[in-house]
Formats: C-alpha cells, sequence, structure tokens
C-alpha cells in the first residue's frame, strides 16, 4: 500500500481520518499484538538480515525485534504452505464444509 501522508510505497497498515492520512513509518500508528515472524527462544543471529551498519547480518533477540528490523529493511517474511509433519500443501477454501472434508480426507480424524 501506498501512504499518500509520507509518500511509504511499503506501508503495511494506513490510517485514513479527516484530511490525513498516516502509515507505521510516519505517524504514531500503533500496530499492537505479537509480530507475526519466527523467531526461536533465546534468539539467533540472522546472516539475510543485513544492512550497511550490519555487513554479515545480526543477531535477533525475539518477535518484536525482528519484526522491527524486517520493517526498516522493507522485508516481510513468506511462510511455507506445506505441512511441516505430512509434507503436504493445504489449500485454502472458503467453505468450512468443504475444508473440513479435505482435512479429513487427507489427514484423517474427525475434522
Amino acid at each position: 500500500m501506498k501512504c499518500n501522508g509520507c509518500g511509504n510505497e511499503n506501508a503495511r497498515h494506513i490510517r485514513i481520518g479527516k484530511g490525513f492520512e498516516v502509515c507505521e513509518r510516519c505517524g504514531s500508528l500503533d500496530v499492537g499484538g505479537v509480530p507475526d515472524v519466527y523467531c526461536p527462544e533465546g534468539g539467533y543471529f540472522d546472516e539475510n538480515l543485513a544492512d550497511k551498519t550490519h555487513r554479515k547480518g545480526q543477531f535477533i533477540r525475539d518477535r518484536h525485534h525482528k519484526a522491527a528490523v524486517m520493517r526498516d529493511l522493507g522485508l516481510a517474511e513468506a511462510g511455507s504452505l506445506r505441512n511441516p509433519e505430512t509434507g503436504k500443501v493445504t489449500p485454502y477454501f472458503k467453505n468450512p464444509e468443504k475444508r473440513r472434508k479435505y482435512c479429513i480426507d487427507n489427514f484423517g480424524g474427525n475434522g
């Protein structure tokens, strides 16, 4: 999304009011909640999150820190659609009955 308040082309959240528009970069927009990024407990070193000040990557302390670093770098974490336990890709069904039938047929159980 593009924020018309500051011109941020990579805005993730925009709040529009009467005569103003702000995103997480130009305004005090509280995104809130727990960031949807992966981070093992205790932190880890991620060489993929390198920038001019951290040329070989950086140590990520927790999920909030990783979300802030990724936001600053203009990155978003891509998830996997493949279930690690079964190795199958679970498609999305809007109809709950179709979704339930698919899960029973492919993963067993009673849904």
